[in-house]
């Protein structure tokens, strides 16, 4: 009578063939939680500098920050950061 002390190859290959199934469903959902994270934080971020530059703007009594902003980066308005966002970086 022989004793079992191991797995036979068969067996390690149907767990690995299960586990790299799982892994090919399971990876794809997590890398799009991550993506999903990132676009949230850039619109918070966005958001929260649109706000600053606003208040800026509404304290800015002689205009100097405003001719800051239109000179560098060609923004008049605080709305304008979205377009000229990739001028800002």
């Amino acid at each position: 009578m022989r004793k079992n002390k191991g797995f036979t190859l068969v067996e390690l290959i149907i767990t690995i063939s299960i586990m790299a199934v799982l892994a090919g469903i399971l990876i794809p959902q997590f890398l799009n939680y991550i993506n999903k994270a990132r676009a949230l934080v850039y619109e918070t971020s966005r958001t929260q500098i649109e706000r600053q530059i606003s208040a800026m703007m509404a304290d800015d009594v002689d205009g100097t920050f405003r001719r800051f902003l239109n000179t560098k980066y060609g923004i008049n308005n605080p709305n304008d950061i979205n377009k000229a966002g990739k001028n800002i970086r």
